[in-house]
């Protein structure tokens, strides 16, 4: 369970956070997703949230943490990237490398267009934890 922080699992250098999420930015492939409730949506975010912060506990010094969905929506992704740096002044973003190929750059975090390279849609962030 990635809400619930277990300290034998220790530290490490690289964590690839990829939360649970809408799917919004793969509906072409998944068209079923469009039947998704709006509240059930909704719900993603507070979860989505609560992994990061768990998962960033196992990030360590000059570590770096990737958060990742298969999303458009900014709730889900800068939204939940903005409040994470808000209360964790211990990380700040990295840039994405080659992003601006991908899709659009908002405050070094990616949003992988689907029109861009006929791909599907995706977010990235990258996180470093500050080293001593």
């Amino acid at each position: 369970d990635a809400s619930i922080y277990n300290e034998n699992y220790g530290k490490a250098d690289k964590i690839l956070c990829d939360v649970p999420c809408s799917g919004l930015g793969i509906i072409r492939r998944k068209p079923e997703i469009k039947y998704k409730s709006p509240d059930d949506i909704d719900k993603l975010h507070n979860l989505q949230y609560l992994i990061l912060c768990m998962t960033s506990r196992y990030v360590k010094k000059s570590g770096r943490l990737v958060y990742s969905t298969c999303s458009l929506n900014p709730a889900e992704n800068t939204e939940i990237c903005k409040k994470f740096l808000r209360e964790n002044p211990d990380f700040y973003l990295k840039d994405v490398p080659d992003g601006e190929k991908f899709g659009i750059i908002e405050d070094k975090m990616l949003t992988v267009m689907p029109h861009f390279n006929d791909t599907d849609g995706f977010f990235i962030a990258i996180f470093e934890r500050k080293g001593e």
